[in-house]
C-alpha cells in the first residue's frame, strides 16, 4: 500500500511538473519580452528535476515495494545528480545578473553583451554537472539500490557526501553573487536615489528583484533537498516542501 506521504509527494511533483510545463510554454510564444537563456534553462532543469523524482510513478511502479533495479538505480542516480544541477542553474542565472549589475560603468556596452559560448557555458553547465554527478553514483553504487519512500536511493555514504558538498559549494558561490549584487546596487542607490541603468546595468529592476526572490526560494528549496539527501532520504518534510 502506498504511504499517504508518498501519494502527497506525488501529486505535488505533478502539479508543479504541469506548471513548469506552461510556463515554459509562454518563453516560445512569438511575442512578449526576451529573456536570458539562463531564465528559461532553470524551468528547464526543475521539469527534468519532477520528471526524476515521479519516475516510479511514470513508469507505472509507485506501488512496488521492489521495483525494477534498472529503473531503480537510474533514478537513484538521477536523484544524487539533481541538487548539485539545480544549485549550479541557479548560479548561472544568478551570475548573469551580477555580471550585468557589475559591469555597469565599467565596459563598453558592446563587451558587456554576452558572447554565444559564455551563453552555452551558463545555459550547460548544470547539466554538465549533473551528468557528473550521477553517473559518478551510479558507479559508486551499483547494485545497491532500493526504495526508500517516493524514490529509490543506495545506502552507500560517498553519492550522499558529493551531493551535499558540490550543492553546497554552488550555492555559497550563488548566495555571495546574489548579496554582491545587492550591495552594488545598495551604494548606488544610496548616491543617486533611484533605481535604474546606472545602478543596475542591463538587468531592469522588475528583474533583479524577481531574480533576487527566485533565489530565495532556491536556496531555501536547495537547502532541503541536500537535508534530505544527508539523511538518507528519509525525511518526508524536506521533500515534501521541495515538491511543492
Amino acid at each position: 500500500m502506498v504511504e499517504h506521504t508518498t501519494i502527497a509527494y506525488f501529486a505535488l511533483q505533478s502539479t508543479g511538473l504541469l506548471f513548469l510545463a506552461i510556463l515554459a510554454a509562454t518563453f516560445l510564444l512569438p511575442f512578449g519580452i526576451s529573456r536570458h537563456a539562463t531564465i528559461p534553462n532553470n524551468i528547464v532543469l526543475w521539469i527534468f528535476e519532477c520528471i526524476s523524482a515521479c519516475l516510479l510513478l511514470f513508469s507505472g511502479n509507485y506501488n512496488q515495494d521492489h521495483p525494477p533495479l534498472p529503473i531503480c538505480k537510474v533514478q537513484s542516480a538521477l536523484q544524487y545528480g539533481a541538487p548539485p544541477a539545480m544549485a549550479a542553474g541557479a548560479l548561472s542565472l544568478v551570475f548573469r545578473v551580477w555580471y550585468l549589475t557589475w559591469s555597469s560603468g565599467r565596459l563598453t556596452p558592446a563587451k558587456m553583451q554576452d558572447t554565444r559560448k559564455v551563453t552555452a557555458f551558463l545555459v550547460g553547465l548544470p547539466y554538465v554537472v549533473w551528468a557528473l554527478v550521477a553517473c559518478v553514483s551510479g558507479i559508486l553504487a551499483g547494485g545497491d539500490v532500493h526504495r526508500v519512500g517516493a524514490y529509490c536511493a543506495t545506502n552507500n555514504n560517498i553519492p550522499t557526501i558529493l551531493s551535499g558538498i558540490g550543492s553546497a559549494a554552488l550555492l555559497v558561490a550563488a548566495f555571495a553573487l546574489q548579496v554582491w549584487s545587492m550591495v552594488i546596487v545598495s551604494k548606488r542607490y544610496g548616491i543617486s536615489g533611484h533605481l535604474g541603468p546606472q545602478e543596475m546595468g542591463s538587468a531592469d529592476p522588475s528583474t533583479f528583484i524577481r531574480v533576487a526572490i527566485f533565489t530565495g526560494f532556491v536556496l531555501i528549496a536547495l537547502v532541503l533537498s541536500i537535508l534530505a539527501v544527508v539523511s538518507t532520504w528519509s525525511a518526508a518534510i524536506p521533500d515534501m516542501f521541495v515538491a511543492s
